[in-house]
């Protein structure tokens, strides 16, 4: 084979490989924004399979379980119509403002036992930070 085409070959290949490692990076960082109403609906028709999700609610205070000898804390979300609930379990550290009714956003997966297992919790500032009128 002549030289040239070797090359472009070789540039082919490389091209291909590096498109495909793109391409599938990108599929394995996306993450969906949805409702509790919207997971739940889902999960009920086998749509989520293995996605990643953010998913936002308020906090149900009495359902707060905190395990400091595990870092583990289980909790449970309500949806904004509060009509739905949602079980979820972080293994981390409990935020400070862990408190009832705060706004609520989880990153993580939804499993087929319908508990959100939970890679991240942040919770939004409460309104006491917010300017007087």
């Amino acid at each position: 084979m002549p030289k040239k085409i070797k090359l472009i070959f070789a540039l082919s290949v490389l091209l291909g490989a590096f498109g495909y490692l793109m391409v599938s990076s990108f599929n394995n960082a996306k993450t969906y924004y949805m409702t509790i109403n919207e997971v739940t609906a889902s999960a009920d028709k086998g749509k989520l399979g293995e996605q990643n999700l953010k998913v936002s609610g308020k906090l149900v205070g009495e359902s707060v379980k905190w395990e400091p000898s595990k870092v583990e804390l289980r909790f449970e979300m309500i949806s904004e119509d509060q009509k739905e609930t949602m079980p979820v379990l972080y293994k981390g550290v409990k935020p400070d403002n862990f408190n009832d009714g705060i706004d609520v956003i989880v990153d993580g997966k939804y499993t087929v036992e319908q508990v959100f297992l939970a890679d991240k919790v942040m919770t939004k500032c409460p309104s006491k930070y917010e300017e007087q009128q």
